[in-house]
């Protein structure tokens, strides 16, 4: 019986000393990406090219690097930051730099200027709340109100870089949630009723801060989410569940 395409990812997961019978050259593209999303990869598909590869790093040699899209490496260079040295790195998009670098800071060497400025707000945001020592290459116009809240909630010493004025109604909900020692710099009238309603909730210490009255005996049933956006309402419900209020 010939052995064809994806058999041989299959195959060579419990039989690698027959790697040099594999016609590598020949395998379709979808031996190297079907497999790469990340829950059918980690929970479905056990023996991918990616568990083939942490199994068998001696199998790396065969591998057609260059038909590796992002999300395969994001997958692969989490736990084997070895073969990092095969990435192309300019392919990488902004999304991918900043889940590969929150995890393995060191592979920071193979990423240079043209890749940083591949980063967006949200990137930054997500990569600083993990790794501040990357502050240098950031190019802190990029970051929104809600991006500055994220970042400062866990890298409050970033501040510096901050202008305050940008922070919108979420960005102060995200950073007092986690730091609400700056309520002093909070120009509560500018926040709406449901960010001021949900810091109440996870930070009642601040309630002396704010000056316009709150009804504080309306539920959440009652808020107007019509101009909000089911994002808005579902990301609301989720921080108070975390909270341990969300009834």
């Amino acid at each position: 019986m010939e052995v064809e395409g994806l058999d041989w990812v299959f195959l060579l997961a419990e039989q690698p000393q027959l790697a040099d019978k594999c016609p590598w050259n020949q395998l379709p593209y979808e031996c190297y990406k079907e497999f790469c999303g990340w829950e059918y990869l980690l929970e479905h598909q056990p023996l991918s090219v990616l568990t083939l590869l942490r199994k068998h790093p001696s199998l790396a040699k065969h591998v057609a690097w260059d038909k590796l899209d992002g999300i395969y490496w994001q997958c692969l260079l989490k736990d084997s930051p070895q073969y990092g040295q095969h990435c192309n790195w300019k392919m990488l998009d902004g999304r991918s730099l900043c889940i590969i670098l929150s995890s393995r800071p060191a592979l920071s060497e193979y990423v240079d200027g043209e890749c940083w400025q591949k980063l967006d707000g949200l990137d930054w945001g997500r990569l600083l709340s993990n790794q501040p020592q990357f502050a240098e290459f950031c190019d802190w116009r990029k970051l929104s109100g809600e991006n500055w809240g994220l970042l400062l909630g866990h890298q409050p010493q970033l501040e510096e870089h901050l202008d305050w004025a940008s922070l919108d109604d979420w960005g102060w909900g995200k950073l007092l949630e986690l730091q609400p020692q700056y309520a002093n710099r909070c120009e509560w009238g500018k926040l709406g009723e449901t960010v001021r309603r949900f810091l109440l909730r996870v930070q009642p210490g601040i309630m002396g801060y704010i000056k316009e009255p709150i009804d504080e005996s309306d539920d959440e049933s009652k808020i107007d989410w019509s101009g909000l956006g089911d994002a808005v309402e579902k990301e609301y419900h989720e921080l108070l569940k975390k909270h341990g209020l969300e009834p």
